[in-house]
């Protein structure tokens, strides 16, 4: 099944512990069951917690919608692992400025280390990680 390409993930037919994704990377293999690809994708409903960096809500997915946010909480984003950088998008749907971290030891844009980066209400803004300890923002 080399260059097989899937385009719409719902198109796939619900499975249980089937393979849907299958990659080799610098010869290790790499399988994903749909559910597994959906639940790293798509995270909506999100509560925005803590008010640091270390009690923020950690992020998994690519495409995050936080819907309730509290005055000074916020959100940290994962440590991007695959060699070509990760795209994480936030979406402050919640009544509140949403903060934004990045990875502990990482920094967003030139904040500085550790710091949060303030997304407005009804606003949404892409991450670019493009090393363990560096995201550029774009939009909001």
């Amino acid at each position: 099944m080399a260059n097989a390409k899937v385009t719409d993930l719902s198109a796939i037919p619900s499975m249980t512990g089937g393979t849907v994704l299958y990659a080799v990377q610098s010869s290790t293999d790499y399988q994903a069951t749909r559910d597994q690809v959906v639940s790293q994708i798509l995270a909506t409903g999100l509560t925005a917690a803590g008010s640091n960096q270390g009690t923020a809500l950690a992020l998994t997915a690519e495409l995050n919608q936080v819907a309730t946010v509290n005055t000074n909480t916020g959100v940290s984003l994962p440590v991007p692992v695959t060699p070509f950088g990760k795209t994480v998008t936030v979406i402050n749907a919640g009544a509140n400025a949403l903060k934004v971290y990045p990875p502990s030891g990482a920094q967003i844009n030139a904040l500085g280390s550790n710091n949060a980066l303030s997304v407005a209400v009804n606003t949404s803004v892409d991450f670019h990680g493009t090393s363990a300890t560096q995201f550029y923002s774009v939009g909001g």
